[in-house]
């Protein structure tokens, strides 16, 4: 079912880092439930990195947009995938195009196959990858197949795939002043998911939590309410990858009193690493 302005307008807030923690994680939650929400907002994704590249975007949302794509190597990655497949478009144009051919390749790829035009896109990109093939089995220099190649490898790493997570688990205590550091996680390339495991077996036991996560400077990274599987001594945590860059975090968790408010309980800290 296509997006409604609405739906959209959510969604390209979401990619700017523009919504509150509340309305992030009940985005996360659908992201990774709903197939059909994971392809609109990967499409809408490269949509909105391709206006980027071609200067498309209004100036407010081009701000917010380097503010938040350039900052992190994953998404700066995305942006260099994308543009990857531009410049492939570009040399697949003809010299002096007819008025019939002048629209870009993604657009005419759409109505060939009446597919929406973000789809018509990433069709338009599957063919640039077959006519590239065409041209090495045609014989050409063995540049041009090491092009090919790596063209490949980026179009196969943009394709849908169950999404990959990493879990690691932490133990309250938060270090002060020139205490050792806290403990490295390391998150190796290609995870989508991470899930941070609290160790509870201390605590008093409530029915719902709330978790908090920033960074030591201060800034509120996510936040969720967390509802514990049954007798357990441990809760998770779950966040994109993407949301975590390299650097020292704390984790406060709260569980929900009798009056309705949350009573602090537990912190956890801890470090980022990418490998």
């Amino acid at each position: 079912m296509p997006l409604t302005g609405t739906e959209e307008q959510h969604l390209i807030d979401y990619l700017l880092g523009q919504l509150t923690p509340e309305e992030r994680a009940s985005v996360e939650q659908r992201y990774f439930e709903d197939d059909e929400w994971f392809e609109q907002t990967r499409a809408l994704e490269d949509e909105l990195i391709r206006d980027y590249l071609c200067n498309a975007l209004p100036a407010a949302r081009r701000r917010l947009f380097e503010a938040r794509y350039l900052a992190a190597p994953e998404l700066r990655a995305k942006i260099e995938q994308t543009r990857t497949i531009l410049e492939a478009l570009r040399a697949e144009r003809p010299a002096a195009p007819s008025p019939s051919v002048a629209r870009p390749l993604w657009q005419r790829a759409a109505d060939l196959f009446g597919l929406p035009p973000r789809l018509g896109f990433a069709t338009a990109a599957l063919s640039v990858a077959s006519l590239a093939v065409a041209v090495w089995l045609g014989g050409q220099t063995a540049t041009l197949r090491q092009n090919v190649a790596r063209l490949e490898r980026e179009l196969a790493s943009q394709a849908r795939r169950a999404p990959v997570a990493a879990s690691f688990l932490l133990s309250p205590g938060v270090l002060k002043g020139s205490e050792a550091a806290p403990k490295r996680l390391a998150i190796p390339p290609g995870v989508d998911q991470v899930r941070l495991e609290l160790d509870i077996a201390g605590a008093r036991k409530y029915e719902r939590y709330r978790a908090y996560l920033r960074s030591v400077a201060g800034l509120e990274v996510a936040s969720q309410e967390i509802t514990p599987g049954g007798a357990t001594d441990q809760l998770v945590f779950s966040l994109p990858s993407a949301s975590l860059p390299a650097d020292d975090y704390i984790l406060s968790l709260g569980g929900l009193s009798s009056s309705g408010t949350f009573e602090e309980l537990e912190s956890y800290s801890f470090g980022i690493v990418r490998k």
